[in-house]
């Protein structure tokens, strides 16, 4: 807290009544920003007020107001309508009701992009409306594509996170060399992985998987697979085995 116009306060509170087991409060003016906070966070509600009023440019602003009152029909009174280089936020909001879009964009090379967008209206089963399109590669992968309608999900999401060299960076430079020789099949990696697919009837469906490869105490090539597959209302179906691998001239 320098100055009494710049300055802000968060506090958490834990406490042994379940109703008010976590509490957060915020308290605080920016002058530089405009912006003005103070409420308080329950597990049931919250109360208080937020302004920010940031204006930079007509392409680079921040204009938000939360009320947020323990009367009946003051619940909640939101709006925000932002704007920056490569994200639009554009939302009223009542109560537990919301109108407007969100958007995020980024395009840095055609395997590194995001594109984030979700569309919010008051109509019953189509409060919470998305598209998501993005892969980032390096290190690891985390790439989706899916289309959501409320509770309504359809895609596929691939993440890979990668201990040193992944298993991605290990099939590029395989492409990329010229084979010499016949000595190692392919380079040691450890890569950690996890796919989810939706569909529009079917749950959801979850996979999971930790590949290991190595050079055993005889200079065999070893790949370690522990794999679960979560299937709706079915029992995991575990995999777990050590392959060697071979290389045949």
């Amino acid at each position: 807290m320098r100055r009494i116009t710049l300055c802000m306060l968060v506090m958490n509170v834990t406490h042994p009544i379940t109703q008010f087991s976590h509490m957060s409060a915020r308290l605080g003016l920016v002058e530089a920003d405009r912006h003005l906070v103070a409420v308080v966070l329950t597990q049931a509600s919250a109360t208080g007020i937020e302004v920010r009023l940031k204006l930079n440019s007509a392409q680079d602003f921040h204009v938000f107001g939360h009320v947020a009152l323990p009367i009946q029909y003051l619940t909640r009174a939101m709006v925000t309508a932002k704007r920056a280089k490569e994200e639009a936020d554009f939302r009223v909001g009542w109560g537990p009701m919301d109108l407007g879009f969100t958007g995020i964009w980024h395009w840095q090379s055609p395997i590194n992009f995001v594109y984030l967008y979700k569309l919010y209206t008051p109509l019953e089963g189509f409060e919470e409306n998305g598209l998501v399109f993005k892969n980032i590669y390096g290190p690891g992968l985390d790439t989706e594509l899916s289309v959501r309608l409320s509770t309504h999900k359809f895609g596929i999401a691939i993440l890979l996170v990668d201990s040193g060299k992944g298993l991605i960076d290990v099939i590029n430079d395989k492409f990329h060399q010229e084979q010499t020789s016949y000595d190692v099949l392919i380079e040691d990696f450890d890569t950690a992985a996890a796919v989810t697919i939706d569909t529009l009837y079917y749950p959801t469906v979850t996979a999971s998987a930790h590949l290991i490869k190595y050079v055993g105490a005889n200079e065999e090539d070893i790949l370690q697979v522990n794999a679960t597959l979560n299937l709706p209302e079915k029992t995991p179906i575990v995999l777990t085995d050590i392959f060697v691998l071979e290389v045949r001239p």
